[in-house]
């Protein structure tokens, strides 16, 4: 019976295609936005690209040819260090008189057609040599600002605050792990890292789950159908149940949708490469045991169900309002307000206002980058723990309070109590 039921409620909302064409034009405004973002083609440049290739087919060769153009433009400086140091004691004795020594002319530059020096690019060269080192040092250097921050804190006394303790969690959780096993690539695709923090498709996200969740139950409204449901007890809760259960399958589907077609316009753009990595060759201190692929997966999890929340939060408005266009501007409203709360400087990053912020869930970042926390029941729990918690508890009262709201109140005059 559930189960019919809820495929009902699916075909109905597949069956709007004004719907669908506000969809695909949601789509379509996202794949714009990902194109106008602007991001650096490459991390580093055409010319250390080129480096980075000379190296990687004859790394000792390659490093000899570096230090040779290292000691070349070193002489240079030497020499022109003496030029002007003899010019100005030239000076000093024949005041006025032009010096009769003429500089030897333009250096040549190894760098062409780029606003880059020789210095520059080998500097670049040297870093994304260092970059490819071991994890460990970075995790290693977290630890030991956690250590410093908390004996500050025990300095002032304030060691039980939850500054503190999130120092000494954060110690602890980088402590426990075997950072020697992840290592940089000397050369990524560029896109990786900037999808995974992209945010900028979660307003479209969130409008079509504001839209979606409006057109659940208000087409029965207007129909007078939800009176006639509500008149028998299955008509009740088993109908909101099921409007529930199509939610969830609608949000994965959003959240899929949306994701997917953001990360096939970055791989359009940029490029996608080493999806198999760990986590931290491009985010160094994530503590997330996960490839880039199962990292991508979680972040489509999370967004599933912070869709839900929202869709099942215009269903219950649907209850109260019988316009659309009111249950869209209060829907509408509230992802303003989270939107407004997620800019306000004062929620710093680690406040639960911040973090169980909406826009925060959508991005990923909070709990893909870093190792982040929040204060619960006196304790310093793992976001990324804690939001699927916080996620699914919200989704589970919204849909128990859209049942209990259908059932108990007055639609189109009629109560049945």
């Amino acid at each position: 019976m559930m189960i019919c039921l809820i495929k009902s409620e699916l075909k109905k909302l597949l069956a709007h295609r004004f719907l669908a064409v506000l969809l695909f034009l949601l789509l379509l405004f996202n794949v714009v936005m990902v194109w106008r973002t602007e991001y650096p083609e490459n991390e580093y440049g055409p010319y250390v690209d080129a480096m980075l290739d000379s190296y990687l087919a004859d790394p000792d060769g390659f490093l000899a040819e570096v230090r040779a153009q290292e000691e070349y433009l070193n002489t240079i400086d030497v020499l022109q260090s003496e030029h002007i140091r003899a010019e100005r004691e030239w000076k000093k004795q024949h005041p006025g008189e032009e010096y009769p020594v003429k500089y030897p002319g333009a250096i040549p530059r190894f760098v062409d057609k780029e606003n880059l020096s020789d210095e520059e690019a080998i500097a670049q060269f040297y870093a994304v040599l260092s970059r490819a080192e071991d994890v460990s040092a970075a995790k290693d250097a977290a630890i030991e600002r956690a250590k410093s921050f908390y004996a500050l804190c025990v300095s002032r006394g304030e060691s039980d605050t939850f500054a503190a303790r999130y120092q000494v969690a954060l110690a602890n959780r980088f402590l426990s792990e075997d950072r020697g096993a992840v290592t940089y690539p000397i050369k990524y695709g560029y896109g990786w890292d900037s999808y995974l923090t992209y945010g900028g498709d979660s307003v479209f996200l969130l409008l079509a789950a504001v839209l979606l969740g409006a057109a659940m139950l208000l087409p029965e409204r207007s129909g007078d159908v939800a009176a006639m449901l509500r008149v028998t007890r299955r008509g009740r809760a088993h109908t909101m149940l099921a409007k529930g259960m199509a939610c969830l399958l609608f949000s994965l589907l959003l959240s899929l949708l949306f994701s997917l077609v953001t990360l096939a316009a970055f791989f359009g753009r940029y490029g996608l490469a080493g999806a198999g990595l760990p986590l931290q060759s491009f985010f160094p201190y994530a503590t997330l045991h996960l490839t880039v692929w199962q990292a991508v997966l979680v972040r489509i999890l999370f967004r599933a169900l912070a869709t839900f929340c929202v869709m099942m939060l215009c269903v219950l408005l649907s209850v109260f309002f019988r316009s659309t266009l009111a249950v869209c501007l209060c829907g509408g409203g509230i992802v303003l307000l989270f939107y407004a709360l997620s800019r306000v400087e004062v929620f710093h990053e680690h406040s639960p206002l911040h973090l169980f912020n909406v826009f925060t869930m959508l991005s990923g970042s909070a709990y893909l980058e870093s190792w982040n926390a929040v204060s619960m029941f006196g304790l310093c729990a793992d976001y990324s723990i804690a939001l699927p918690v916080v996620l699914v508890g919200a989704g589970a009262c919204l849909l128990l309070a859209s049942v209990v709201a259908f059932a108990r109140f007055r639609i189109k005059g009629h109560h049945h109590a």
